[in-house]
């Protein structure tokens, strides 16, 4: 009778292995490109979400309820900012603007002088107009907010902060701030730290190198990682082939290779056999 092979401890820890390996690349490759997504301007890329699930309509049906701000812009309609985008609320109804779609919304500013809404995202500060977003400034920014004189300032991540009076056409960097930050004396280090943040350091590798190096550990961690997926997925390829191969050897010459492990092979399927 046709007996099931009862699964051992060591294939079902080489099948574990083989489902695992496809989203252990994936992280090992993301967490590079995620500690150099600013070199190599990965926020200037768009890709198509189609072959992800998490970007359906559902899964972002919850991120577009979380209102992260609303203001009254200058034809005296709302703009208001979710973690899916933005929208212009006018007569009750909600209408997305082009170019902001699936973007994480940080902060809107109004430029008193030319009544033209900017909003801050991720991937840089948009200019309004309309039903429709056009980029103003490329890069990642803090923070963007409106000045007593109209003009509006925005704090770019990495970078010195900048103003604009015109609507965001041009950025003057702001000498002033980059001066003041510069005499500050370097901070002592802190004697504790919470073990929230603790933990994050150590993911990052910033408790061991510091922040500004963190990207080492995360290439090095990233790359051993995806090695070893690699090797692991070739060896168990080629250990396939080597049964197979083995397999093929015995059907044709009815005995499998000489050696004390192919004899205790050989007497164990002589026992199943025999049954």
């Amino acid at each position: 009778p046709l007996r099931m092979k009862r699964p051992t401890s060591r294939s079902s820890h080489s099948w574990i292995s083989i489902v695992l390996a496809v989203p252990m690349l994936l992280v090992a490759i993301t967490a590079v490109m995620m500690a150099h997504s600013r070199a190599l301007k990965l926020g200037d890329i768009r890709v198509p979400t189609r072959l992800f699930p998490g970007y359906s309509g559902g899964a972002l049906r919850a991120t577009r309820a979380d209102l992260k701000f609303a203001v009254r812009i200058g034809d005296g309609t709302t703009l208001m900012g979710t973690r899916a985008g933005a929208y212009r609320l006018a007569n009750e109804t909600m209408v997305p603007i082009r170019g902001l779609e699936t973007r994480d919304i940080k902060a809107v500013a109004i430029a008193r002088r030319t009544g033209t809404a900017l909003v801050g995202t991720r991937d840089g500060i948009f200019r309004i107009a309309g039903d429709s977003a056009v980029i103003a400034r490329k890069g990642d920014v803090h923070s963007i907010v409106t000045l007593e004189n109209g003009d509006v300032l925005a704090v770019p991540v990495g970078k010195d902060a900048v103003t604009s009076a015109d609507g965001g056409n041009h950025w003057i960097p702001v000498a002033e701030y980059a001066r003041a930050l510069a005499t500050l004396p370097i901070p002592d280090p802190p004697t504790t730290v919470a073990l929230s943040r603790l933990a994050l350091d150590i993911h990052t590798g910033a408790a061991f190198i510091g922040r500004a190096n963190e990207w080492i550990w995360i290439d090095v961690i990233g790359g051993v990682l995806a090695f070893l997926v690699a090797t692991g997925a070739w060896l168990w390829w080629m250990a396939r082939r080597r049964q197979a191969a083995l397999v093929r050897h015995r059907v044709t010459t009815k005995r499998w290779p000489r050696g004390p492990r192919w004899a205790r092979r050989e007497r164990r399927v002589a026992q199943r056999e025999a049954v």
